[in-house]
């Protein structure tokens, strides 16, 4: 017997494989469904989720069944929903992860089965497989990762552009309660969600030590424009430059455009390399001393553009 053709198509679009009750709506018996199984047409990939023997198993095919076994309102999570975002360093192996709606029970499943409350608001759909927005994503991480994957993990959303820090701050102050709320909080109260990468939390501790008090990520001084770091009293914006340097002649072209911009609003700006956070720490930061002192006694107490010197 061939499986119906709308069984087909929905396995094309699930990475290969289809659920039982999914055969059986579109058209199969379950009488049918038994004998395609016991005759080799179908191989259970899971208890109730099936796929053509012999077929392509991508990694996504093991997240989609993992979530068809887990039934209503199931959604990926852990490291392989972080991979369908493409976030750096995100496994698309392992056991996958999966979310479930406190009052369903999953029994016997060979993969990590979490019940918890996921509202509308956190929830996603990525690369055809049920997930959770990028903010619910790390929180579920958060439950039992070290915080320095969190971190890699909000670094590269944040620089992909798929998370707001902003935004995940909120969400895991809306969920108190929530393990994975609570370390995100704590790396808040901490600093460490301030800079954007790990050079940029190098920065941090050098500035640490210097008088004035920079601001991380500061978007609210010039329309279109975001720096690093700002110092608001004496007007200095820090840029860290590591291994994103743009290269491109277009994007080389928006960024001297963008320098002018900001000299041309009285703002000091500074770019700050991974070589001089490393090898040369002191210099740097007795250079930056220097500059905020001047910058102090040149800007206006409401840090307004520099005074002019007196003729």
């Amino acid at each position: 017997m061939r499986l119906p053709e709308p069984a087909l198509r929905l396995m094309a679009a699930q990475y290969g494989v289809i659920a039982r009750n999914q055969l059986i709506r579109a058209g199969s018996s379950s009488n049918a469904v038994d004998g395609l199984v016991h005759r080799g047409g179908l191989e259970a990939v899971q208890r109730g989720v099936y796929r053509l023997p012999g077929s392509f198993t991508p990694p996504e095919q093991v997240g989609m069944a993992a979530v068809l076994r887990a039934g209503d309102g199931a959604r990926l999570a852990g490291e392989r929903g972080l991979a369908l975002y493409g976030v750096e360093g995100a496994r698309s192996s392992g056991v996958p992860v999966v979310v479930i709606p406190p009052a369903r029970r999953v029994e016997r499943a060979d993969f990590t089965v979490r019940r918890t409350s996921v509202p509308a608001c956190d929830r996603a759909v990525v690369a055809r497989i049920p997930t959770l927005r990028m903010e619910r994503a790390v929180l579920e991480l958060a439950r039992t990762a070290h915080a320095r994957r969190v971190l890699q993990v909000v670094d590269s959303a944040r620089w992909l552009g798929l998370l707001r820090r902003e935004r995940l701050v909120r969400r895991a102050r809306d969920l108190p309660a929530h393990p994975g709320a609570r370390t995100v909080l704590a790396l808040l109260a901490g600093g460490a969600l301030g800079p954007e990468s790990a050079g940029e939390r190098d920065l941090q501790a050098l500035l640490a030590a210097l008088p004035g008090h920079f601001e991380w990520g500061v978007d609210d001084v010039l329309p279109g424009v975001r720096f690093d770091a700002y110092e608001r009293a004496a007007r200095v914006a820090l840029e860290y430059d590591g291994e994103r340097d743009h290269t491109a002649e277009r994007d080389m072209f928006a960024d001297r455009s963008r320098e002018l911009r900001v000299r041309e609003a009285g703002i000091e700006l500074i770019r700050i390399t991974k070589d001089m956070l490393r090898g040369e720490r002191e210099v740097t930061r007795r250079r930056l001393a220097t500059i905020l002192a001047a910058r102090s006694a040149t800007v206006g107490n409401d840090g307004s553009a520099p005074r002019p010197a007196a003729g």
